[in-house]
């Protein structure tokens, strides 16, 4: 039987927008020991090279809008 070799894991940069699938959500990553935050801030988490990937335009703008939305509600509190 063939070994099928298994694809490098994904080397995300500082600034880029990941998805998590250990956590199913994007992150921003902060440092080159795959430190997440969500785009609008908050507390960061460790991730996995093996659990990331590049998130998508969809992902990514769902990230945006909503830390946009949650910055917004800042005000009105």
């Amino acid at each position: 039987m063939a070994h099928t070799p298994q694809p490098a894991p994904y080397a995300a940069r500082k600034g880029e927008l990941v998805w998590d699938s250990a956590l199913d959500r994007v992150g921003e990553v902060t440092d080159d020991r795959y430190r997440l935050r969500s785009p609008g801030g908050g507390a960061e988490w460790h991730a996995e090279r093996c659990t990331i990937r590049p998130a998508t335009r969809v992902e990514a703008l769902r990230a945006r809008v909503a830390a946009a939305n949650a910055e917004s509600r800042k005000g009105r509190e």
